[in-house]
């Protein structure tokens, strides 16, 4: 595969298609967001995945608002597996970035995740109680950075790094 231009790919048949691949998908949502204003509902509607209450599959994670940032527990099941007795790494994205979401909200501004890097340090397993914390770590223009871990036993199982973008 030939790159041509940050936004086309030559697939080799002359088609180009929209680059919204791995490496690019950060750099272009970025570019949409700051080319045109974006209208987003950022209602919440108690249906979120990750912690709304009405959502009947969801995780309905809880978090605690503190000072230096959230804390959040879940005791993962079956449910939430991806190997055997080992929580799906998806399902250990998905709380990372609801807590660094969380932490963002409680300053009372509102951003969407524009770009997250999780790092799986160690297995989390299912049927115990993990701790999920989130935190800001800097702000600058419409950037705000944030960082979150996932405990377990004490121990850091899962670590996030995220850019989110304010939205009017």
């Amino acid at each position: 595969m030939k790159t041509r231009s940050k936004r086309d790919l030559s697939l080799g048949d002359g088609s180009e298609v929209f680059a919204q691949v791995c490496s690019f998908q950060g750099a272009l949502f970025y570019d949409k967001l700051e080319q045109r204003e974006m209208e987003l509902n950022l209602e919440i509607d108690q249906y979120c995945f990750a912690c709304g209450p009405d959502n009947p599959i969801g995780l309905k994670l809880k978090f605690e608002y503190q000072s230096d940032g959230v804390v959040a527990r879940f005791t993962p099941a079956k449910e939430h597996q991806g190997y055997l007795n080992l929580v799906h790494g998806g399902i250990l994205s998905t709380i990372l970035d609801e807590a660094m979401a969380h932490v963002v909200l409680a300053r009372n501004l509102r951003a969407v995740t524009a770009r997250m890097s999780v790092s799986f340090k160690k297995p989390t397993r299912i049927g115990e109680e993990l701790t999920v914390t989130g935190r800001i770590t800097e702000k600058k223009g419409k950037i705000i950075k944030a960082a979150a871990v996932i405990t377990q036993n004490g121990v850091a199982t899962a670590e996030a790094i995220a850019d989110f973008l304010t939205v009017n």
